[in-house]
């Protein structure tokens, strides 16, 4: 490419020496239009062999999303509360028993200490309502202490009515400190049911 256009260069001035004459004028020209043809070519030259570049493609990183710790809910601790009890059995007198009228008896039931506390021998049975029957208001049910989970007879001494009729009477337990309490779930009373049956027996005049 350069030796052609040298050879390009070297016929233009030819050229314009053959056909004008050699003035310096002329010459002067000449050569600038050969360095300016020159110019051109070797700008195109470049242009030709330029390599076109082709853009790496950008790589995008893949962001790996952090597991998330599942937590497993502690189970809430149920709390019981001092003084609860449960039922049992019917140790004696089971609901409904026939009596007759005036006729003494024994209820006892079996109960479970259900709460936190401990029932010691200052815990008594007391009666909170319905028919008392002849029945102490406070008494004693224990000589030992009874510990939660424990189970204990109570019993309290009792007197059918001289009525004919069906009999319920009410009765709690009650701490040292004077609070009653029943049965669990919502320490409702514990209860005797008698059915007195017949007629009281008629007194005799004495005879004078």
């Amino acid at each position: 490419m350069k030796r052609s256009l040298g050879f390009l260069i070297l016929g233009i001035v030819s050229l314009v020496v053959a056909g004008c004459g050699p003035s310096e004028q002329a010459v002067a020209e000449a050569a600038t239009a050969a360095a300016l043809a020159a110019t051109n070519a070797a700008q195109t030259e470049i242009a030709a062999y330029t390599p076109t570049l082709t853009p790496s493609p950008t790589t995008t990183p893949t962001i790996t999303p952090t597991p998330t710790e599942t937590l497993t809910p502690t189970p809430a601790r149920t709390q019981f509360p001092c003084n609860i009890a449960g039922y049992v059995d019917d140790i004696t007198i089971p609901d409904g028993t026939e009596m007759d009228p005036g006729e003494s008896f024994t209820k006892t039931w079996r109960l479970r200490n259900n709460g936190s506390c401990n029932w010691t021998i200052g815990y008594r049975l007391v009666f909170v309502g319905g028919d008392q029957m002849d029945g102490p208001t406070i008494s004693a049910f224990t000589d030992d202490w009874i510990y939660p989970g424990y189970e204990v007879d109570v019993s309290v001494d009792l007197v059918a009515p001289s009525e004919p009729g069906t009999y319920i009477g009410y009765w709690k337990l009650q701490n040292e400190s004077g609070m009653a309490f029943g049965l669990a779930p919502t320490s409702g009373p514990f209860y005797v049911e008698i059915v007195v049956v017949g007629e009281a027996p008629t007194a005799t005049p004495t005879p004078e």
